[in-house]
């Protein structure tokens, strides 16, 4: 529910949201990646990590873009 809201909102808030069916690929965490930064949540546990660190932003980044067609190695 609140994934469908921000993926409606995502074009005003800025930002790129990608959703992925929980019953094909049942994640058990969410990665965000922000600025300077990636946070990783467990809404299971109520526990996440927040790591302001340029160099894995940007490689999450690009890791995101692969997985989702952005990119080629090619």
């Amino acid at each position: 529910k609140l994934g469908k809201l921000w993926k409606e909102r995502e074009k005003t808030e800025l930002r790129e949201v990608l959703l992925i069916p929980k019953e094909k690929y049942p994640f058990k965490n969410e990665i965000n990646i922000y600025d300077d930064k990636v946070s990783i949540i467990s809404h299971e546990d109520q526990t996440g990590i927040i790591i302001r660190n340029k160099t894995m932003a940007d490689t999450q980044r690009i890791i995101f873009d692969f997985a989702f067609g952005k990119h080629s190695i090619s």
